[in-house]
């Protein structure tokens, strides 16, 4: 990714934890993802799984 890119991307990233560390959207989740694309399903029950376990991106 060249570095605009990169920095969009990290902010996205930043927001779709912020949301997964909450416990009811991390609830909806599983049916909120039906239809979505598989690569993205599997990025998101990803960063549920780390921001679940405290092993998520730090937040400043």
């Amino acid at each position: 990714m060249e570095e605009e890119e990169q920095r969009r991307w990290n902010s996205w990233d930043d927001y779709m934890r912020e949301w997964c560390r909450r416990e009811d959207f991390a609830n909806a989740l599983p049916g909120l993802l039906g239809g979505e694309d598989p690569a993205f399903q599997r990025y998101i029950e990803r960063v549920i799984a780390e921001e679940s376990s405290g092993s998520g991106t730090p937040t400043a």
